[in-house]
């Protein structure tokens, strides 16, 4: 699925992992963020229970290792 986002955050959790903090295996470039709010632009076939131009928000983004 992919979002336009339309607004994000900057999540304590973003800024312990930046700082190391919170030990996180990173691999670089690593874009950081965790939370965000938007409108789904398009799905895939796998895709089910979303459709483009439905509103989201996501969370948990960053976390172990994962890409903002």
């Amino acid at each position: 699925m992919l979002v336009d986002a339309l607004a994000t955050t900057v999540n304590p959790v973003d800024t312990f992992v930046r700082s190391g903090q919170f030990p996180t295996a990173l691999s670089f470039p690593f874009v950081i963020g965790r939370d965000l709010v938007g409108v789904v632009a398009e799905t895939g076939a796998e895709v089910s229970g979303f459709a483009p131009g439905d509103r989201v928000w996501c969370g948990s983004l960053g976390h172990d290792g994962r890409q903002g």
